[in-house]
This record gives structure tokens, C-alpha cells and sequence, in this order.
């Protein structure tokens, strides 16, 4: 993985006659008197082989990643770490595969971060995040998902997620508004609202399926609130 910025190259390009028919090689510049300035670059030794419980830490050694991240439809066969790191652009997760599970903790995302259709494996932790703009997670997947102390500046949208292992957003806040419409909760899940800013925000859990499994609320007062089907 490449982290790349601020390239001058000056090179002259010239037509060559091309052995294929694929138009890529139909202009080719010849770099070898060329001028490159300014990279900036984090490179990676990744396994060539992964086990079971090897891990993927994709920021070693990184603190803040400037460029927008596109992992849309990527596939990770083990467990992925991005922890510790402050997002300066959107990032895109959209269908995303995570075999075993990631990790986020105490990462700040400045941007938009969407998530559709991802499927996080069967442990995710986005402990101690900040999400300061839009955060999608419609029709996602998870198994044991922890969002704990975990602050949604913005909308946060959870809309036809599916949460087949303990959901816990244990002393989250939830700024603007959490919107939960359809989503399937199929273990014992844990909603803590009291942080909330006042007025407190709306959380929407219209059509919400519980499979039969309890739900806890602690509102403001610290009154426990216990919701067995919805």
C-alpha cells in the first residue's frame, strides 16, 4: 500500500507503435530522464501467506491518512487493525468483506464514512471513535459489534443492519439522530443515551426486529429501561 503526494513529473510522451491492440499502450512516456519530487510514501510488508489469527495492520508506523480511502467491495481474509488514526477524507466501505473482523478503536473520521452493505465478520470495535460527519452502516452486518463510547457528531444511519451477536453503544452520544429503522437484532443489545446532547436527539427504531431478545435502554436519570420485542 502506497500513501503518494504532491508528484512533479516532467517527461516527454511519445507515440509508439504498439505490438497489441489495447489502446493503454498507445502513448507511453519515457521516464528515464524524468524529474520526480516530493513523495511521500508508507509501504507495507505484508505477508504474502495469511493464517487464521494473523493480523492485517494496514497503519503501521500512520497516524493520519489525508487521501480519500476507497475500499469498496475489498476483501480482507483476516482480522484488519486501523486503529489510532485520524481520517482526513471520506472513506468508503461500501460491500466491503471483513472475513474476521476490524478494528477502529480511537480512530477520528472528519468525513463522511459509509459502510453499505459491509459485512465487519464476526467481531468489530469502533471503541473511543469519533465520526464528526455522516456515518452509514444501512444494510450492514455484524456479528459482536462494539460502539462503545462512541461519538455520532452527525447522522448515523443503522437502517436493515443486521447484528447477530451482542450489540453494545454503551456510553455513545448520539448528537444529531440515530436512525434504526429494520434493523435485526439477535443477541442482547445495549443502548446508552444518557450522554446525549440536550435536547435529547431522536433514535429511530421503527419496525425494529428483535428476534425475541432483550433490549436495554439507560436514559437520562439513570433509570434502566428493558424492551423485549418491538
Amino acid at each position: 500500500m502506497k500513501w503518494i503526494s504532491e508528484i512533479s513529473v516532467e517527461a516527454e510522451c511519445e507515440r509508439i507503435s504498439a505490438p497489441t491492440k489495447n489502446p493503454k499502450f498507445a502513448r507511453i512516456a519515457d521516464l528515464s530522464d524524468a524529474e520526480i519530487r516530493g513523495i511521500q510514501t508508507e509501504i507495507q510488508d505484508f505477508p504474502t501467506e495469511l493464517g487464521h489469527y494473523d493480523i492485517i495492520d494496514m497503519t503501521a508506523g500512520v497516524t493520519e491518512i489525508k487521501m480519500p480511502l476507497n475500499l469498496e467491495k475489498f476483501y480482507f481474509p483476516s482480522l484488519v487493525w486501523l486503529k489510532a488514526i485520524r481520517f482526513k477524507s471520506n472513506l468508503n466501505l461500501d460491500y466491503a468483506q471483513f472475513s474476521f473482523g476490524v478494528k477502529f478503536n480511537r480512530s477520528n473520521f472528519e468525513e463522511d464514512v459509509s459502510a453499505r452493505g459491509a459485512n465487519f465478520g464476526s467481531h468489530s470495535s469502533f471503541q473511543d471513535c469519533v465520526f464528526n460527519k455522516c456515518s452509514c452502516f444501512q444494510s450492514a452486518k455484524f456479528g459482536w459489534a462494539h460502539f462503545h463510547s462512541v461519538n455520532f457528531e452527525d447522522r448515523c444511519y443503522f437502517e436493515q443492519a443486521t447484528f447477530t451477536n451482542i450489540a453494545s453503544f454503551m456510553n455513545s452520544r448520539f448528537t444529531n439522530s440515530g436512525k434504526f429503522r429494520d434493523a435485526k437484532l439477535h443477541n442482547t443489545s445495549y443502548f446508552d443515551v444518557a450522554k446525549a446532547s440536550i435536547p435529547a436527539v431522536q433514535l429511530d427504531f421503527t419496525v425494529l426486529n428483535l428476534s425475541a431478545i432483550p433490549l436495554f435502554f439507560w436514559p437520562r436519570g439513570a433509570w434502566e429501561y428493558r424492551l423485549d420485542r418491538c
